[in-house]
């Protein structure tokens, strides 16, 4: 399975990617702790070792990479957009299906006709079908559904408004809503991503030139059709500057495990990510820890170069560290370089 980093805008939030094919197609690609990382260890967590402390670390990232950016992958999808254009906002989600005064409270199950092909059926319950109110919630039941956003969306979503100050329409609002993500899948190309399960955030865009989202769940399945990634227990934030450069500093913690990965792990950032748009993370750390104190760390070096360090024995020294390149780290058949570097 290879992963890299493919990030692109949907307005102000940060796409997240992965390349889950050989051949490189590109697909898609903070806090309430879990445990404490690096203390005692709970049942079922994997000892992170050379044989699989990479693995693990990608699995991290794209865990990391993908829950962090699932409102504004929803937004770049256009489910539900029967206008000709999704609300290109921040949170531009929960707009859609309320707009012109289309629905009424309560309304549907109505099928629509997608923009380029397939359909959807929606259904909800709404206040005011020309604004979007607390209580609010929409269920989109989606069939092959191109609506010319070069994603192909099938499954269903539902979102749940559950408070909002300020209005979206102005773009200064601040909303906290919930996605309920039921065999939801988008094919880009010849690659594929699906989610089940639930995905909170709260959206306040009411700063000068910066856009703040804390986001959280309990269960999400993703499959990228080489392995199914569980995320538990996840929590994190992300800050990103609406002007040149565009940056996204991102905090998140939370546990995961994999279909390619024997037992779980802890994964958090150290330190904060710091990921220009379009490009590879520029600054910041994250860890993934195991049990018997087990640790692995990425520690970013540049938007082309990180270290990847290990702890195997649980010593606090990392008995690995090596410089590699992003793409090395992410894509690559990587050789660590196993010597006793004495760091902590």
């Amino acid at each position: 399975m290879n992963h890299r980093i493919t990030a692109t805008a949907a307005v102000l939030a940060l796409i997240a990617g992965c390349s889950s094919s050989d051949d490189g197609c590109e697909a898609f690609v903070n806090c309430t702790a879990v445990g404490d990382p690096g203390g005692p260890s709970p049942s079922g967590l994997a000892e992170i070792d050379r044989d699989n402390a990479v693995v693990i670390l990608r699995e991290a990232w794209f865990a990391i990479a993908t829950t962090s950016a699932l409102p504004g992958f929803v937004v770049a999808t256009g489910v539900g957009d029967i206008s000709g254009g999704v609300a290109r906002i921040p949170g531009g989600a929960s707009k859609i299906a309320f707009r012109n005064g289309v629905y009424v409270a309560p309304f549907g199950p109505t099928t629509y006709n997608c923009l380029t092909s397939g359909t959807f059926i929606v259904s909800g319950d709404v206040t005011d079908p020309n604004t979007v109110t607390a209580g609010d919630f929409s269920t989109f039941e989606l069939f092959a559904c191109d609506g010319g956003t070069g994603f192909t969306t099938d499954g269903s979503l539902r979102s749940d408004i559950n408070s909002i100050v300020g209005d979206p329409l102005s773009g200064q609002f601040e909303q906290d809503q919930l996605l309920t993500f039921t065999d939801f899948q988008a094919t880009a190309g010849t690659a594929t991503i699906a989610f089940s399960g639930d995905h909170s955030a709260t959206i306040d865009s009411t700063s000068t030139a910066q856009v703040a989202v804390t986001f959280g769940g309990n269960s999400l399945l993703i499959d990228n059709q080489q392995i199914n990634l569980s995320v538990r227990n996840y929590a994190g934030s992300s800050f990103i500057q609406t002007d040149s450069p565009f940056n996204n500093s991102l905090f998140i913690v939370g546990t995961g495990s994999s279909s390619i990965v024997q037992g779980s792990f802890d994964f958090v950032t150290d330190e904060t990510m710091v990921i220009p748009l379009g490009q590879a993370p520029t600054d910041g750390i994250f860890d993934v820890y195991g049990q018997n104190g087990s640790h692995a760390r990425v520690a970013v070096v540049s938007d082309v170069l990180v270290n990847v360090q290990v702890d195997a024995n649980g010593s606090d020294n990392f008995e690995v560290s090596s410089s590699v390149s992003w793409q090395e780290f992410l894509t690559g058949n990587l050789v660590l370089n196993w010597t006793d570097t004495g760091s902590n």
